[in-house]
């Protein structure tokens, strides 16, 4: 149905199915709805019908998050090392969420003109950009890295160049709720 120029369009509930009929008032929700709502959106799979929440959100009672700025986790103490191979010096285990999470940390050098070698791992398995600073002023870095579960360990490796020492700091995780579809 189109729009009429400057009016208001009708609308003719009588074509709505499935998740649209139900929930909330002709199936939208106000906005930060927490109540649950019976059979809607279980047209999208949502056995609970939450009002508001897409059904990508929660599943088995973990939610789906996207890159974003909100802080989760953060470790934002100062560790070093000397050491020419890499070196774990900093884990946050991931909680109840899934998906894709912005990781930053802070490096650098202990003495310049030595470089200093950062990187993120999963698991201890190498995940991330190797980021490398060759000064002694903190740089910081981020990086979106998908495919975190819940229990995966977020794992901050570093090293230095001889005679270096790398230091890090301000481990930390961010994300966000994927938008509502509605």
């Amino acid at each position: 149905m189109a729009f009429m120029g400057g009016g208001l369009a009708s609308h003719d509930d009588s074509y709505h199915t499935g998740s649209a009929k139900r929930g909330g008032i002709n199936g939208v929700c106000p906005i930060g709805a927490t109540q649950k709502v019976p059979n809607a959106n279980t047209t999208r799979g949502d056995p609970d019908g939450l009002c508001g929440i897409d059904t990508n959100l929660v599943s088995e009672g973990i939610m789906e998050l996207v890159a974003g700025d909100q802080l989760l986790d953060s470790d934002d103490s100062s560790e070093n090392t000397s050491s020419t191979t890499y070196t774990l010096k900093k884990t946050i285990t991931v909680p109840d969420i899934r998906g894709t999470l912005r990781i930053s940390f802070r490096l650098n050098t202990g003495t310049d003109f030595k470089y200093a070698y950062g990187r993120i791992y999963k698991n201890s398995v190498a995940i991330g950009t190797e980021r490398t600073v060759f000064t002694t002023g903190f740089q910081t870095f981020s990086e979106d890295i998908a495919g975190w579960e819940s229990g995966d360990d977020i794992e901050l490796y570093i090293k230095a160049e001889s005679p270096a020492t790398a230091y890090a700091e301000q481990l930390r995780i961010r994300g966000g709720i994927l938008p509502n579809p509605w």
